[in-house]
């Protein structure tokens, strides 16, 4: 099955007849709550079909109405025209990040894993590649950026540029669901900054080298 995230990316190109943006920010805490935010740039109103306005609107909100929403999830949405642009944006605050993952007919984050530890949360994300045939010649044009912003410190991670505790993914489409698909990883430690406790390590080991240095030395002295 397609993801729904990636279908709506290939449609919006598909019937829409200049280039869009698509920005998904994700913030986690350590319990696991936080908030997704997606925001989509259309061309000019007049060069997006208001029906093709409508299909992502719904997609993007699970199309559900208010009374459905899962309990611990709240959403909200707005349409509006920026520098002669078309920008609609959700917000979804949710009390556990999981929920965002078990209804795979609505929810664009369907397909996230987190997994939450004593001192660590790992991020995954995985989007299946589509037949090369299905995917819109112009797909390298299009501008996406996933980032994730995590509790802690970043520990590692496979985007392309990090700032502070945030993960940046700057994709085309064609890369995101070309070849094999893609994965967006990353893991963030707790506590103390995660370059402590590499110091830690690293004074750790100097002290055993200076430690058996001077053991050999007296020992050759004796």
């Amino acid at each position: 099955m397609r993801h729904l995230l990636a279908s709506t990316l290939v449609l919006l190109l598909l019937s829409t007849t200049g280039c869009f943006q698509y920005e998904e920010s994700l913030e986690l805490k350590a319990d696991g709550s936080g908030r997704a935010t997606t925001r989509v740039l259309l061309p000019k109103p007049g060069a997006t079909p208001p029906e093709l306005v409508k299909t992502f609107e719904t997609r993007m909100d699970w199309g559900m109405d208010p009374g459905e929403v899962p309990q611990g999830i709240a959403i909200s949405r707005q349409t509006t025209e920026q520098d002669g642009r078309l920008e609609i944006k959700t917000i979804i605050a949710f009390d556990d990040v999981r929920k965002l993952t078990i209804w795979p007919e609505q929810s664009p984050f369907s397909n996230v894993v987190v997994t939450l530890g004593p001192d660590a949360l790992d991020f995954s994300r995985r989007f299946a590649a589509v037949s090369d045939e299905k995917l819109p010649a112009l797909g390298d044009d299009v501008k996406i950026v996933f980032s994730l912003t995590g509790p802690g410190s970043v520990a590692s991670h496979n985007g392309t540029r990090v700032s502070g505790t945030t993960v940046y993914w700057d994709v085309g489409l064609r890369e995101l669901l070309g070849g094999k698909g893609k994965t967006l990883g990353a893991k963030f430690v707790f506590g103390a900054p995660y370059g402590i406790y590499v110091l830690v390590v690293v004074l750790a080991v100097l002290a055993a080298a200076v430690h058996l240095f001077l053991r050999r030395r007296g020992t050759s002295q004796g």
